[in-house]
């Protein structure tokens, strides 16, 4: 038995344990990822959508170190008792049982302390015993990192985590929450980024005051109008109003954009933003009314009946040019105004999907409802197309437009998708065969003759006819 690790140690025992770890559905694999990074945890793979499987031979230290699990359930209870996690717990264990069923509880209980000799003590245990599952105390979320100031709404401990690490927080970063609430995400980043600059803001004071005694920097004020100087910020991450139990959906309608208009202000030119929120149409709708954000990356999560998105937004690296007021548009290309076309790329090809006065020559930017309200790839370059008039135009405007296209077709070779700017010819049909000749006429005395007895027989009849009327 002297191999053993004696009881009672704490995580900084040696151990060798099968667990299973839970989580969120939707945080399992970078779960595996964090774990795959410690040497004393190998075998790791995802059972399930919420839980990870894995084989621990070492120190619980690395283990507890990770925030992204709530709790840690053994595999097997003899062998966690003998070289496991339960191992390093001190006799006589504290226990508690899960069941909802009262009965079903106390026969738990009863059967549990007889067998084992546990003491069973629901607010002070050391081990959770819920449906079969043998859950390890000291290596509960509250347990590792302490129970936070909470209010109903506040963020999911599980959820701040994610949202931390999709922010990717560099050591020498601002970082800003601007509905912090009770300070939840900003704990997270303090954790997983000590030497990150926080910055918490809230409109509600009992937040404010709730997240006060952890230290952080906070200020009273609304994301309509965040008090910090442009391109300041490297990291905003942020928990929305979902506007169910925090405002409404109505409100999220006017709260939205105005906060991705101050975000695209606040943010640095390489600048990242973290947002979750449920009214997912709200704030999709608000992206795409600013050019120079956009969406990265989204990620779903379910937890606690709720299935909110993470958004990761950046920067649109090229906006369009604005174009020119009509009135600086010559007469010659005056019907032109406003049109925009990619260089290199050719004509006639057109997309659908946006509105407004833009002209695609390749795949990328169609229209645009104002002027500069849509963001292209980097490679993207543009030109004003003025040289592309009505089919009227004037001769020197015929002329410009022919040499434009002229450089498209040698910019880019590719095949066109849709059709030329040249209207093509129509081949010459082939020639008519001849007619065959038509018959000789009557001669012109048979014709008169005819004509004569015509009208004897005219006037005979129509005499007739008068008489009958008579």
């Amino acid at each position: 038995m002297s191999g053993l690790p004696e009881p009672g140690r704490g995580v900084a025992a040696r151990v060798t344990d099968h667990l299973v770890l839970r989580t969120i559905d939707g945080a399992a694999d970078l779960l595996v990822e964090e774990l795959r990074a410690m040497p004393s945890v190998h075998s790791i793979h995802q059972t399930s959508a919420e839980t990870v499987y894995c084989v621990l031979d070492g120190p619980l230290d690395e283990l507890a170190a990770c925030a992204l699990y709530s709790t840690v359930a053994v595999r097997d209870l003899d062998g966690s008792l003998r070289t496991g996690v339960l191992s390093t717990l001190p006799p006589p264990i504290r226990f508690r049982v899960g069941a909802d069923d009262p009965v079903r509880r106390r026969e738990l209980i009863t059967a549990t302390a007889q067998r084992s000799g546990w003491l069973n003590r629901p607010c002070d245990w050391d081990v959770n015993l819920t449906d079969g599952v043998v859950e390890y105390g000291p290596l509960s979320w509250t347990r590792r990192f302490g129970r936070p100031e909470r209010l109903p709404w506040s963020t999911n401990l599980i959820v701040a985590e994610v949202l931390v690490r999709l922010a990717k927080i560099h050591p020498a970063s601002r970082v800003l929450d601007p509905f912090c609430g009770t300070g939840t995400i900003l704990r997270s980043v303090r954790r997983r980024v000590p030497t990150a600059t926080v910055l918490g803001l809230d409109h509600d004071p009992n937040a404010l005051t709730l997240a006060a005694r952890d230290g952080f920097p906070l200020v009273r004020g609304t994301a309509e109008a965040l008090p910090v100087a442009s391109g300041s910020l490297e990291r905003v991450v942020a928990n929305l109003p979902f506007g169910k139990q925090v405002g409404s959906h109505r409100a999220n309608q006017r709260l939205y954009p105005a906060f991705l208009r101050e975000l695209d202000r606040v943010l640095t030119a390489h600048g990242r933003a973290v947002l979750l929120t449920e009214d997912k149409r709200t704030l999709l709708a608000a992206v795409d009314r600013r050019p120079t954000l956009k969406v990265v990356r989204q990620r779903l999560l379910r937890y606690n009946g709720a299935t909110p998105t993470v958004y990761i937004l950046g920067r649109s690296r090229t906006p369009l040019r604005p174009a020119r007021p009509r009135n600086q548009i010559d007469a010659t290309n005056r019907s032109t105004a406003g049109v925009y076309v990619r260089a290199g790329a050719r004509v006639g090809h057109r997309c659908h999907h946006l509105a407004g006065p833009w002209i695609d020559l390749g795949h990328g930017i169609a229209r645009s409802r104002t002027a500069g309200e849509h963001a292209l790839t980097p490679a993207c370059a543009f030109r004003p197309a003025c040289a592309f008039g009505p089919a009227d135009a004037s001769p020197s405007t015929t002329s410009a437009r022919t040499e434009a296209r002229d450089q498209a077709r040698r910019r880019s070779p590719r095949k066109r998708v849709w059709r030329s700017v040249r209207p093509r010819m129509t081949p010459a049909l082939p020639a008519l065969p001849a007619l065959p000749a038509l018959p000789a006429l009557p001669a012109p005395e048979r014709i008169a003759g005819r004509a004569v007895g015509r009208r004897a027989g005219g006037s005979g009849g129509a005499a007739g006819r008068g008489d009958a009327r008579d």
